[in-house]
């Protein structure tokens, strides 16, 4: 049985605050679904009292992720929050639900951004 997208976003923001994080980046894919499901993560994180300190998308064939890393370095934050692209056109069932990450960040100064 698959959460409504306001229900997934308000638990993840929900173990993102339980897990201590405070300062949290939120990346999502440039489609309908994907862009709903970081704002409305966005909104539960806010009203968890956490900062979204950086926002940024990437398109669903985009393979290089380069700028958008670039983006990130300097950028305090504790856990990154990735929406990955939606459903393909003329599928049944959403293939991204299980793919929703709050995903500590190390001491490492990069991220990294799985290819879908």
């Amino acid at each position: 049985m698959l959460r409504d997208n306001p229900t997934m976003a308000a638990q993840s923001a929900s173990v993102a605050a339980l897990l201590g994080h405070r300062r949290l980046v939120a990346l999502h894919s440039r489609d309908d679904y994907s862009r709903e499901l970081a704002f409305l993560f966005e909104d539960a994180a806010r009203r968890e009292g956490l900062d979204i300190v950086f926002r940024g998308s990437f398109f669903r064939a985009q393979k290089d992720h380069r700028g958008l890393l670039g983006q990130l370095n300097g950028v305090g934050f504790d856990a990154l929050y990735l929406c990955p692209p939606g459903p393909s056109p003329g599928r049944g069932c959403c293939n991204s639900c299980a793919s929703w990450d709050c995903v500590s960040r190390s001491s490492a100064p990069t991220a990294s951004i799985p290819g879908h």
